[in-house]
């Protein structure tokens, strides 16, 4: 067997792949870990016994600090405000400091959250498999624009759209239309 770590849906895992001894082709594959990661550095002891490899916990979230906006300094000390386990990033702060929108991934999934910075709720928009991002909130903070982006049924095209979502009805409608995107390999 060989083992290594491969990145896969967002996370690098240790995997091992069956070599068959006569054709030297690989006849299986197994992920041996899986975490956020990332694992890597993989070493098999002589006897094929154990494996050794570091991993690595790398916390990404969201944090909130005080600011103050006429010396533009921040004016003490942050705290987290998404949940742990998820990767988030791509914030959107409502106008009124209330609500935050974000990008996050958990479990090599991307999806779109939104959380009240005044009872703590934190709920996804959408959840489905499509991918939403760049979030914004309106300047009354009651719909969210974002990119919706989707794959086609070829790996290597994808469609996006521009959406906008309101949090009174909690639905979302098409700001353009949908355009077609061609992957680079």
């Amino acid at each position: 067997a060989i083992y290594f770590n491969q990145d896969f849906r967002g996370a690098r895992n240790i995997w091992r792949m069956t070599i068959d001894p006569a054709t030297l082709r690989g006849t299986a594959i197994e992920r041996l870990t899986a975490g956020s990661g990332p694992d890597s550095g993989v070493a098999l002891s002589p006897d094929g016994k154990r494996i050794a490899f570091a991993a690595q916990s790398e916390p990404i979230g969201s944090m909130l600090f005080p600011f103050d906006p006429n010396t533009g300094q921040i004016s003490g000390s942050g705290e987290a405000v998404t949940s742990p386990g998820m990767l988030a990033f791509q914030e959107s702060l409502s106008r009124d400091g209330t609500k935050l929108a974000f990008c996050a991934v958990r479990a090599g999934k991307w999806e779109l959250w939104q959380k009240s910075l005044t009872d703590g709720r934190e709920e996804p928009v959408i959840a489905d498999d499509d991918q939403r991002i760049y979030p914004q909130w309106s300047s009354d903070g009651r719909r969210l624009v974002y990119t919706r982006s989707k794959a086609s049924g070829s790996e290597l095209t994808a469609t996006s759209q521009i959406l906008m979502w309101s949090a009174e009805t909690r639905t979302e409608e098409p700001v353009t239309g949908i355009i077609d995107l061609l992957a680079i390999v």
